[in-house]
């Protein structure tokens, strides 16, 4: 089957899977409620928005926020603390971010040959997330892969332009022994949702 995702920062979310008899699944989540229709087993569910049931569809245990989040290439930290690091490494920086929800470490990769442009004439693209918990465990570890430069449909300039977006996103839930990995086929960005 197919999935087709609806996401609108920060938390609200629709996934519909689609198979050749139509709609088998749909999951919504206006960030504070959630509710998911399952057809494979006849079941309706209805409640809080939490990552336990995220989970019930996805697999992984995720906040919405942090699936709308993540899914875009982007670092779900809502509350950043003090300390925060950045330093260079091969091929690009690695930074850490400490919050109330524990640490957020986070690789960015430049393009070939950009280790020694200045940094605002650099590429940056996310790699990889590891997001710990208050207590240094480590909760979740996200890669990313194949960009693409996806156009902006609210742009009106240049129509070569673009967002670079992740195609394959990998998701391992250490916690919870899960993984999902999403590979997109299609990207649209700022889109009237009828």
């Amino acid at each position: 089957g197919t999935v087709w995702a609806i996401l609108e920062l920060p938390d609200h979310l629709r996934f519909d899977v689609i198979t050749q008899l139509g709609p088998v699944a749909t999951l919504t989540s206006d960030g504070e409620r959630f509710s998911l229709l399952d057809q494979r087993d006849g079941r309706y569910l209805d409640g809080p928005t939490c990552s336990a049931n995220v989970a019930r569809f996805l697999g992984v245990a995720l906040e919405a926020y942090e699936v709308a989040t993540l899914l875009v290439g982007g670092v779900p930290v809502e509350d950043i603390g003090e300390g925060a690091t950045i330093r260079p490494i091969h091929g690009g920086y690695d930074v850490r971010v400490p919050s109330a929800r524990g640490e957020t470490r986070v690789r960015f990769s430049l393009r070939r040959g950009e280790e020694h442009a200045p940094p605002l004439q650099q590429y940056l693209r996310l790699a990889e997330l590891q997001l710990f918990t208050p207590d240094g465990r480590r909760r979740l570890t996200i890669v990313y892969d194949d960009y693409r430069v996806v156009r902006d449909e609210a742009d009106l300039g240049d129509p070569q332009r673009g967002i670079a977006m992740p195609f394959v996103v990998r998701i391992e839930d250490h916690v919870n022994d899960a993984e999902l990995t999403v590979r997109f086929r299609e990207l649209h960005v700022n889109v009237d949702v009828v």
